[in-house]
């Protein structure tokens, strides 16, 4: 090969290299134990035609007509980017424009910053003025959270227990101690569970842990309670244990 005359290809050269390489490889594996031993278990399959029926290529009519005309020299062939790398110094040498793809107007697509937005340029939206206008609106909203502060502070004294009646502060009393039972009872569980071995919740619930019946009544209890009829799960339920 030689790059001065052309006369090949660094693709023509590999490709031969290949291929003798592969025959190499291909002879040094017949020559092998293992090929004797895998050859009586290889079997190459042969189709069967199954009429004398012909099914050439079909090839629509449109592309056969551009064919024809580009021989014809009617229509310009499209270049590839194959035929745009030789005719500009080959691989290594040729390098590919991936801006020319780009979805914009042909006077954006080389821009320095091509980036976009709302078909406009971004650079379109640098503003001068744009830490003044920051100040101002940092100032507004410093404002607005002073006037809701002191909104709700003058909510909480409106809604003051002063302004209850005793129907109202009696009620107030008892949300509070529920509250507190709640957090004492959460309180506790979290002190039983971090100081002893985790029980299962049937044991925990039923002492027993084979007791099935006092699980059922409960079952029964609670779905009863909210108006579910019980008797064919029941009855599928003893069916089953028989």
């Amino acid at each position: 090969m030689s790059t001065l005359t052309d006369e090949s290809s660094i693709q023509e050269v590999k490709n031969i290299a290949c291929e003798r390489l592969l025959a190499s490889r291909v002879q040094l594996k017949l020559r092998s134990r293992k090929a004797s031993d895998v050859a009586n278990r290889v079997h190459v399959a042969q189709p069967r035609g199954r009429d004398t029926t012909a099914r050439p290529a079909v090839i629509p009519a449109g592309v056969e007509e551009r064919r024809r005309a580009i021989e014809q020299g009617l229509i310009a062939k499209r270049k590839t980017e194959r035929d745009l790398q030789e005719e500009n110094g080959g691989a290594g040498v040729y390098n590919a424009d991936l801006k020319k793809i780009y979805d914009l107007p042909e006077d954006w697509k080389y821009d320095i910053m091509p980036e976009t937005l709302d078909g406009h340029n971004i650079m379109d939206f640098v503003d001068p003025d744009i830490d003044a206008k920051l100040e101002a609106l940092e100032q507004e909203e410093e404002a607005m959270l002073a006037a809701w502060k002191g909104q709700v502070e003058a909510e909480d004294a409106a809604n003051s227990e002063e302004d209850l009646t005793p129907e109202e502060h009696a009620l107030l009393m008892r949300i509070r101690d529920k509250k507190k039972k709640v957090k004492v009872l959460s309180r506790e569980k979290k002190r039983i569970m971090n100081n002893n071995a985790i029980v299962p919740r049937t044991e925990r619930e039923y002492g027993d842990r084979g007791d099935k019946q006092k699980r059922l009544d409960k079952a029964r209890e609670e779905l009863r309670g909210r108006g579910v009829d019980t008797t064919l799960a029941e009855k599928r339920i003893r069916d089953q244990s028989r």
